[in-house]
């Protein structure tokens, strides 16, 4: 009768530990998020967790299976090292993520989300081909944008628009899209002192336009080392702006002649 007790006691106990585990929910996100559009319609949505870290939905209609989500340091229009892997996405629908902490074992909130300077990649086999992402924290942009036309020099017919976007960092990104660039061609391109009359010595060298495309897009953090007077000196968006400038497009590193400017 004792055992019979004993082990009907044990089996109720362990019915209710069961019971337990099922109705222990992952902790709920804060009602306080951010959200970023990936592109390819794609979305993804950062909320703090109660305990720390931050829960990141990503939403996507369609992706390639194999597809990996990663934050990584610095924006998408450079190349630098991962911050934390978040895993595979689903081909279609939301995938859950969770990070308490960067792979440097830094602890990670949606406080140092908003300070971050970094983004997110969605790619299949290399993290700087990515097939969607975003600038996230720091870097995502403002809306704040003032746009410049380039016309064309030198009868090259090439013509475009350079546009200065502010970042949440006080940054600045540098969009320039050309039309009449040929394929198999690289174009560089520089900010110089002065403005158009004038142009004179560089002030902050930005990624080469690609012939193929006509783009170019450039993060700007500090005038260039050997831009004079203001050797490697921090520049702003609101620094860039006041700034008397032009912009001049090359035909090539080896040939100097302008193809456009403003």
């Amino acid at each position: 009768m004792l055992m019979r007790l004993k082990y009907s006691v044990l089996a109720f106990v362990a019915a209710l530990m069961v019971l337990a585990c099922r109705r222990t929910a992952a902790p709920e996100p804060g009602t306080e998020t951010l959200t970023y559009a990936l592109g390819n319609a794609a979305t993804a949505s950062f909320a703090a967790l109660p305990g720390g870290g931050v829960q990141v939905k990503i939403s996507t209609a369609s992706v390639q299976a194999g597809t990996v989500a990663a934050l990584y340091y610095g924006p998408l229009n450079e190349q630098q090292g991962r911050a934390a892997l978040l895993g595979s996405v689903n081909t279609t629908g939301e995938t859950i993520f969770t990070i308490t902490a960067l792979e440097n074992g830094l602890p990670f909130g949606l406080a140092d989300l908003q300070n971050f300077d970094g983004c997110l990649r969605l790619y299949t086999t290399n993290p700087n081909t990515p097939t969607a992402g975003a600038d996230v924290g720091g870097n995502a942009l403002t809306g704040d944008a003032t746009p410049y036309s380039l016309l064309p020099q030198n009868n090259s017919g090439v013509s475009g628009t350079f546009t200065i976007y502010k970042r949440r960092n006080g940054l600045s990104r540098v969009d320039v899209v050309l039309t009449g660039t040929q394929a198999g061609a690289l174009h560089p391109l520089h900010i110089h002192l002065g403005g158009p009359s004038v142009c004179g010595t560089i002030a902050v060298t930005l990624q080469s336009v690609v012939g193929a495309t006509g783009t170019s897009s450039s993060t700007l953090r500090a005038y260039d080392s050997q831009s004079i007077p203001n050797a490697g000196a921090p520049l702003s968006y609101m620094d860039l702006l006041g700034l008397s400038k032009c912009l001049k497009v090359h035909t090539s590193s080896a040939n100097d002649a302008e193809i456009a400017t403003n």
